[in-house]
């Protein structure tokens, strides 16, 4: 119609113009309303698009702030630990470990990269450490447990990075450890050779990763442990010696710090109950000195972590059975009561800590036994019932009641 009426040569009236002029502007409308209606989807779609780029913003923002945040607790965590150890004050972290472990058990893994997942999984084994420390192993297995399956997911995601690996080896350890306090050592060799087979796996990434090299030695070390539980004396003691070549070659060329002389005192105290249980009661003596030599020193250079002071103690109590086994019973009443004064002022800085206090019982029962073979069998056993009253107190302790049984059944012998 419009081409029609714009030919001069054809005629239209004009109720024709007036139909088809009506006709061209509901056209134009209609055109203007769907150009509206295509401009209002558009920015409809950009600002969907703009609000869905916000929110995926801002949850990338709030994942990267509850990984910091949680890198930063795990590093708190295991540096608090690795300060309150020593002072003997691991109690205090158990507030923290506690509301830290609820955090991880109720809050979803899903958003958290690889990273973080790792933070997450170090943090749950240094709160697994915590509560070994405390013998509450139920608590323990379960933080483990929660750290094993985010290393199951970070496998399918990344492989074994050395991070991995390390973090993987810790929890094999702390899971044999716990197997040790069972006598399930079975189990314990099982979970030590991981552990041994995951540091050596990290030696194959890096040669010189030191980390590892302990890591390969202390394994050695609780191998040798489990098999003298066993009986096994010829494995126990190729694995201490090689346990105490690997700790040497780490000291080569320094000192050594402080883990690696407790390492090496280990090894050394290990060695000697191996030599011990064998009948080879001198060379049992020569290890035995050289692990209070070391724990002595530590102690000297440290005199305010009791850990040292404790480890001193502990060590003196070895040199007490030899010497008693070779007839020595002034000099092994002699070195106990020295034990028994340093643990003193060890528990009366760590009065909580029933681990500790399960040893100053320990040290206690030898003395007065001591003093039983030298003719005060009366005094003796009224001390000896005191001491059973405690272990049965103790008995009721949550997490701890398997310990304190079996210093309860040795007070009665």
């Amino acid at each position: 119609a419009l081409a029609l009426a714009a030919l001069s040569t054809f005629s239209l009236s004009t109720l024709e113009q007036a139909f088809i002029a009506a006709s061209q502007s509901r056209g134009t409308w209609r055109k203007r309303l769907r150009l509206c209606a295509l401009a209002t989807m558009s920015l409809l779609s950009l600002l969907i698009f703009m609000l869905g780029l916000s929110a995926l913003q801002d949850q990338r923002r709030a994942n990267e702030q509850r990984a910091t945040g949680e890198a930063l607790a795990t590093y708190m965590l295991g540096e608090f630990t690795d300060k309150l150890r020593p002072i003997g004050r691991l109690d205090l972290l158990d507030s923290m470990g506690a509301k830290a472990l609820d955090y991880f058990s109720t809050s979803s893994d899903q958003d958290l990269n690889p990273a973080a997942l790792t933070q997450r999984a170090k943090a749950l084994q240094v709160l697994a450490e915590v509560r070994i420390e405390r013998h509450d192993t139920k608590a323990a297995l379960d933080a483990l447990q929660s750290s094993d399956a985010i290393f199951a997911k970070l496998q399918m995601q990344t492989g074994l990075t050395r991070a991995i690996l390390s973090t993987m080896g810790g929890n094999a350890r702390l899971r044999g450890q716990i197997a040790s306090s069972r006598d399930d050592w079975p189990g314990a060799n099982a979970y030590f050779q991981q552990y041994l087979s995951l540091a050596r796996q990290q030696l194959k990434l890096l040669p010189s990763d030191r980390e590892a090299l302990m890591a390969q030695s202390d394994a050695h070390l609780h191998l040798g442990m489990v098999a003298i539980y066993q009986r096994h004396f010829v494995l126990a003691d190729q694995a201490f010696e090689e346990s105490i070549r690997n700790t040497r070659h780490l000291m080569d060329g320094d000192r050594g710090g402080r883990l690696q002389k407790a390492g090496l005192a280990d090894a050394y105290s290990w060695s000697g109950f191996s030599k011990e249980q064998q009948g080879q009661l001198k060379a049992a003596m020569d290890f035995y000195e050289k692990e209070v030599t070391i724990v002595r020193e530590l102690h000297s250079e440290n005199p305010s972590e009791i850990l040292w002071a404790s480890r001193w103690a502990l060590a003196l109590q070895n040199q007490v059975q030899l010497n008693l086994a070779l007839g020595n019973d002034e000099t092994a009443l002699a070195i106990s009561r020295q034990s028994e004064q340093i643990f003193q002022m060890v528990l009366a800085r760590d009065s909580s800590n029933n681990a500790r206090m399960l040893e100053m019982i320990m040290i206690q029962m030898r003395t007065q036994r001591i003093l039983a073979r030298s003719g005060t069998p009366v005094e003796t056993m009224l001390a000896l019932q005191g001491l059973q009253q405690v272990t049965q107190k103790m008995m009721q302790s949550p997490g701890s009641r398997r310990a304190w049984e079996r210093v309860d059944a040795q007070l009665q012998l």
